[in-house]
């Protein structure tokens, strides 16, 4: 029990921080544009090219595009490390209880 306790508690830590580690992602203009058509092919609609561009040497990214991308990834980091911690505490509960 505590072993499985152990190895679920690394394994969301490392979810944890690949979560983390990919919200750090940009999202370019030209990514963002695909995945508004993907969404107005899908449902049939228009095509939103509206958006706030941020411009880095040459590249543009697309600033609502990153920070959705970021939150979103953000919030998987955090639950990944909530079960990770609920993991480990349960596995110390285990290890003081004999």
């Amino acid at each position: 029990m505590r072993g499985a306790l152990a190895i679920t508690a690394g394994l969301f830590s490392l979810f944890s921080a690949l979560a983390w580690f990919w919200s750090t992602r940009t999202i370019t203009v030209e990514q963002e544009v695909a995945r508004r058509e993907r969404v107005a092919l899908r449902k049939g609609g228009k095509v939103d090219r509206g958006g706030v561009e941020i411009l880095d040497e040459d590249k543009g990214y697309d600033l609502i595009a990153t920070l959705r991308h970021q939150g979103r990834w953000s919030r998987w980091g955090a639950i990944f490390a909530a079960i990770a911690f609920l993991a480990q505490a349960a596995s110390q509960v285990a290890i003081a209880s004999g």
